[in-house]
């Protein structure tokens, strides 16, 4: 007979918000069951739904718990005045934090990256999977403040359209998410800023170009340097 091991209730409940992440990233939402997990677990269904009421109670749990963290990525966008070259700014800090799954300024990993991405490509036509949950974490937090600085690029003059549609940055956000899909597949290589200049360089120029960031604009006002200057002025103010 299994052992079973008893845990202070706290405790419990992260082991099992671990082990239904990792049982979630693998298989999704409806290849883990809750005998299956409470198996995992070494204990019994009735002491799982001590913790949770249900197996979508623990699912929401999980996909709040492998979420990008926009949030705390706001302070970097976060007060200057809209401009061209705000908006650029935040579309290359979208890039580094969601393609390249590094905390923006830093090469520190974004935390629980590839199983947040494992748990986007296992939900990604689920009606409330992770990533739904995504799209209005980041409705409420970055999305705003990206569309002030698109519109203030549209009355530049900056984009080849004369209307702006936050459609078009749903659909930059959405390229964002399928490039990161991509790199998952990538083998694990040493990150440093001199190997992902080049590439964040170009990925971010590719989805200005498809936002309609006109060229010359883009040659002039985004860089990899200019971007790493503009984190280092945000950490400076904010420390």
């Amino acid at each position: 007979m299994t052992q079973k091991i008893r845990m202070k209730a706290e405790d419990r409940r992260s082991q099992i918000l671990e082990i239904a992440s990792q049982m979630f990233a693998e298989r999704g939402y409806f290849g883990v069951t809750t005998r299956e997990l409470s198996q995992r677990l070494l204990i019994t269904e009735p002491i799982l739904y001590r913790h949770f009421k249900s197996k979508d109670d623990l699912w929401m749990e999980v996909k709040r718990l492998h979420r990008f963290p926009f949030h705390a990525w706001e302070s970097f966008v976060r007060g200057p005045t809209p401009s061209t070259g705000h908006f650029l700014f935040i579309t290359g800090m979208l890039v580094w934090g969601i393609t390249l799954g590094r905390r923006p300024g830093s090469l520190e990993s974004v935390p629980r990256h590839p199983q947040i991405l494992r748990l986007l490509g296992h939900g990604l036509f689920e009606t409330e999977g992770p990533l739904r949950f995504h799209q209005e974490h980041f409705a409420h937090t970055l999305l705003p403040w990206w569309m002030m600085s698109y519109e203030a690029a549209c009355s530049a003059g900056d984009l080849h359209t004369e209307e702006v549609s936050d459609e078009t940055l749903w659909l930059a956000f959405g390229q964002m998410l399928s490039l990161a899909l991509t790199e998952a597949s990538r083998p694990h290589l040493m990150v440093s800023w001199e190997t992902e200049r080049e590439r964040l360089t170009n990925l971010t120029r590719f989805l200005l170009r498809g936002l309609g960031v006109r060229d010359e604009v883009i040659k002039r006002g985004f860089s990899f340097a200019k971007m790493y200057q503009g984190f280092q002025e945000n950490l400076t103010q904010l420390s």
